[in-house]
């Protein structure tokens, strides 16, 4: 007998797989699940029916594939090293090669598999839970209130990075802003907060809302040389982030080494020079790019335009996310105000 047959044959059902048996005649045609299995002795404990189920033991060559087209059902690997292909929806099964196999439409490729019997098992969909309820526990009203509130906490996490170990203590306001920014379809903002309401700390709350959706892996600061320390210290101790100031930490000679750095500081002034301006701009994509005192990127109709707003604008092209901080946006210059409002929503 060939080794993929005898391998095949070796299976018996697990703890959850529906199976019918053999002989229709027995059990009145209705399908069972699987309790316990014996492999061992090649023995399965199996429920028959619904309501006022029988258990019996059947030796494994009694019973065959139990699954129907419409089924829902899990692939459960025998194999430590193999991950689950995730739940589907049965279309057919038909006989092999001499082996019972299942058509899985998956749900996560949308991809159909031929799989063997044995190594599904079958999901409580909503249609089945409907048909076929289970007994109502007395504690089932407090479970499934921990279950909604454990979800509702879960939701409001990863919108807002609240609740992550952050040594912070978030002010509503702080908490409001990320919140509003993670529900929008907006990826450049402005954020224009008077002096001293931490708009440091708001992006290091966005910044760990965004990771958790995995949109925040590489991240480029350009701020002040008088305050890279600053956001250093900030990031590090409060938001357990590592940024490594260029510069100062670290420099790069050859495009290829900026692959070691992803969360980088850079003082607006040396980012604007002559010497840095083409190092930087093979630095590769950035997941997001902040930009403080950004009522510094000034442009004037007719007037020449500041290097400071020239690095901006070749950064533009490195990121699909910018998020740009001052706390006096306007300054009396309604022209320049305008530019920079400009700038934000076209980039």
């Amino acid at each position: 007998m060939p080794a993929n047959i005898d391998h095949f044959n070796k299976l018996i059902p697990g703890k959850n797989c529906l199976v019918a048996h053999r002989e229709p005649e027995k059990h009145s045609g209705e399908l069972g699940v699987v309790l316990q299995a014996d492999t061992t002795h090649k023995r399965l404990l199996v429920k028959w029916g619904s309501r006022d189920a029988t258990k019996e033991w059947h030796q494994a060559s009694e019973l065959g594939n139990g699954f129907r087209a419409g089924h829902i059902v899990q692939d459960r690997p025998r194999s430590n090293v193999r991950k689950t292909l995730g739940c589907g929806t049965v279309l057919n099964h038909r006989e092999i090669a001499g082996r019972e196999m299942v058509l899985v439409q998956l749900h996560g490729t949308g991809e159909s598999r031929w799989l063997p019997f044995q190594q599904l098992i079958r999901v409580r969909d909503a249609g089945l839970k409907y048909r076929n309820p289970q007994q109502q526990q007395s504690d089932d009203p407090q479970r499934f209130r921990l279950k909604v509130l454990a979800y509702a906490l879960q939701s409001w996490n990863q919108i807002t990075g609240a609740l992550d170990r952050l040594d912070v203590d978030p002010l509503p306001h702080q908490i409001d802003l990320v919140h509003r920014i993670m529900t929008s379809d907006h990826s450049n903002w402005l954020i224009a907060d008077d002096v001293g309401l931490g708009k440091t700390i708001e992006v290091g709350l966005l910044l760990a809302a965004m990771r958790r959706r995995h949109h925040a892996r590489r991240v480029l600061v350009v701020c002040p040389a008088g305050v890279v320390r600053q956001w250093q210290d900030e990031m590090r101790f409060k938001f357990g982030e590592d940024f490594r100031i260029y510069g100062m930490d670290f420099n790069v000679h050859q495009s290829a080494h900026w692959v070691s750095f992803d969360k980088v500081i850079v003082s607006l002034d040396r980012a604007k020079s002559e010497r840095h301006r083409s190092i930087f701009g093979d630095s590769g994509f950035w997941d997001v790019i902040v930009f403080d005192e950004a009522h510094h990127l000034s442009k004037v109709e007719g007037a020449a335009v500041t290097q400071r707003y020239r690095l901006a604008e070749r950064l533009k092209d490195l990121t699909d996310s910018f998020i740009f901080l001052t706390g006096t946006p306007h300054q009396g210059k309604t022209e320049q105000f305008v530019n920079l409002l400009t700038f934000c929503a076209l980039t």
